[in-house]
């Protein structure tokens, strides 16, 4: 087993069927506990990853100079 969950782990000596069959088991994206990482590291992740997001669509949109009567980019 290489993870606590035990959905890691090292399948049985066989044929092509066998880690085929384990392959399709596996989740689609690797989750925290694949590295040794603490469940919390997926948390943390996602957010780093929010927050660059938000600062990217801020930086892109357009900057208008003051003015009076003209819609503004809120």
């Amino acid at each position: 087993m290489y993870s606590d969950s035990g959905l890691y782990y090292a399948p049985s000596m066989g044929n092509i069927e066998v880690y085929r069959d384990y392959i399709e088991t596996l989740p689609l994206q690797d989750m925290p506990e694949v590295f040794g990482l603490h469940s919390n590291a997926n948390i943390v992740y996602e957010k780093d990853e929010s927050l660059e997001f938000l600062e990217t669509v801020l930086s892109i949109q357009p900057r208008v100079a003051g003015g009076t009567g003209g819609l503004t980019p809120d």
